[in-house]
């Protein structure tokens, strides 16, 4: 509850290679909080910048937790991203 897991793959990742990831941090006044998962470890991403940027891990993916108040129903963000090879 109040949490999305969102797993990001790329035709880069079904050739195996990695990527970088913007993220447009402009994700709206319900989402308080990203993590990045790697290695089933979380680490809250705090970021001022108006773009995150992520590097694809060892399975060339990047998978973000994004969670809401707790006080809130459905997610209400718009998930804004581009990718590039590295």
């Amino acid at each position: 509850m109040n949490n999305l897991t969102v797993t990001i793959g790329t035709h880069y990742t079904q050739q195996r290679k990695p990527f970088t990831l913007y993220l447009d941090n402009r994700l709206g006044e319900y989402i308080q909080h990203i993590y990045r998962v790697h290695d089933g470890q979380e680490t809250e991403i705090t970021s001022k910048d108006e773009t995150i940027i992520q590097y694809s891990d060892t399975n060339y993916q990047v998978i973000l937790k994004l969670q809401e108040a707790e006080t809130i129903g459905p997610y209400v963000a718009f998930v804004n991203y581009r990718v590039v090879p590295q």
